[in-house]
């Protein structure tokens, strides 16, 4: 029999507990049932109203949030030596490999919205701010500025008008005469601090 209000059959109710008491994760029951992760996740909460989607699955690798902050700081002296020089970059796999865990890991810690949450954003804010810093004191930036745009969500912004004005510097020239196009050319330069007049 199926219920009219979620189209799942009690066996698969009860399959959906069993899978919870041997620590499976929501994930790994959809997968199981052939479900979507919001149906398992909104029927684990119909459920167990008493349990966040988040509490589900397997147990916390780090029991307490000061063993987790013991860990993460661990690390950080770890990339330091003796006299507290950095002798190797704070990075998130750094940090995922002195927690023997995964990037994924971390970003369900980080998705949880409790303590562990707050603690993982903190260690990934210590570490943006450190590959930011690279910025101004590296002369290779290419890599930061790629870790920072595929870690962060950071992204290179441009802005373009649409009048036609002075934030256009991508304007269609062959309409305009040679005389528009010399003045243009030198009104961009001037804009950009090259004074020098165009001889087009």
């Amino acid at each position: 029999m199926i219920t009219m209000a979620t189209g799942v059959t009690p066996e698969q109710k009860e399959r959906i507990q069993a899978l919870l008491a041997e620590g499976k994760t929501t994930n790994a029951i959809a997968k199981d049932l052939g479900m979507s992760w919001n149906k398992v996740d909104g029927l684990i909460k119909e459920m167990n109203p008493e349990v966040k989607s988040a509490d589900v699955g397997r147990p916390l690798k780090f029991k307490t949030v000061q063993e987790l902050q013991e860990k993460i700081d661990d690390y950080f002296e770890s990339c330091k030596n003796i006299k507290g020089d950095l002798i190797r970059p704070y990075t998130i796999t750094g940090l995922a490999l002195a927690l023997d865990t995964s990037r994924k890991v971390l970003l369900d810690y980080e998705n949880r919205d409790d303590e562990y949450s707050y603690t993982i954003k903190k260690a990934k804010l210590r570490i943006e701010n450190f590959a930011e810093e690279s910025l101004f004191t590296s002369k290779q930036t290419a890599g930061v500025i790629f870790n920072l745009k595929n870690n962060y969500g950071w992204q290179d912004k441009q802005e373009v008008g649409l009048n036609g004005g002075l934030n256009n510097t991508n304007q269609d020239l062959t309409s305009m005469t040679a005389e528009e196009r010399r003045e243009r050319i030198d009104e961009l330069n001037r804009r950009r601090g090259n004074g020098t007049p165009s001889t087009a």
